[in-house]
This record gives C-alpha cells, structure tokens and sequence, in this order.
C-alpha cells in the first residue's frame, strides 16, 4: 500500500481496534480464503477509472503498453526496458480477484464524510 491508500486503511484499522482485533494486510499477503471466524472484512483500494482492476483491465494495460513500446521503443529504449523489465514485478499487484469468494453481495449505499 502506497501513500493515501496506506494512511486510510491505518485509520479505518486504528478506529476498529477501539472495539476489536483488526489488521492491515497487503493484497499480496492476504489469504485466497477468508477464515470462518471473520466478523468483518473490510477491502479497500485506490480505484482506476472509476472501479478495480478487472482480468479484462489487466489485458488492455499489457495491450497498451504494447502501443507505447512499438511507438517510443526507438526513441526512448531505456524507458520501455525498463517497464518491460518490471512488468511482472508491477502486475501482481494487479491481479486479484474483485469479488471475494464466499461473500455475500452487499449494495452500494450512499454515505457522508
């Protein structure tokens, strides 16, 4: 977790130890399963126009890295290595699941701030 992201996540957790047990944990060290003796769970994300990383969003990102990379590869290599080279590292941050599995759909209601 990064910036704004990481500081919104330490409060929501800093409010709910008032009355509970409550962690941070980063999406790549979270378990696939949430365990059954969960009361809350609360996921959080920064959001990508407009909503999270889906595996259609993932395909596009690596289509269009693809158009950078054919148009500024002979002009800028070291830039597009360098994305290249980190494109596995930087994807897995990507590729989870939006919908967790086992968890009842719950919609959206308005809220004030």
């Amino acid at each position: 977790m990064f910036g704004d992201t990481r500081l919104i996540a330490d409060d929501v957790a800093d409010g709910l130890r008032r009355s509970a047990a409550c962690s941070v944990v980063e999406v790549r060290d979270a378990p696939t399963v949430v365990d059954h003796d969960v009361d809350l769970l609360v996921v959080g994300a920064p959001s990508h126009a407009f909503g999270l990383s889906t595996r259609e969003t993932r395909r596009e990102a690596q289509q269009q890295f693809q158009v950078f990379a054919d148009r500024w590869q002979s002009r800028y290599p070291a830039a597009v290595k360098l994305w290249r080279s980190a494109w596995t590292e930087f994807i897995p941050f990507l590729d989870y699941t939006t919908r967790p599995s086992g968890a009842s759909s719950v919609p959206p209601t308005p809220s004030r701030v």
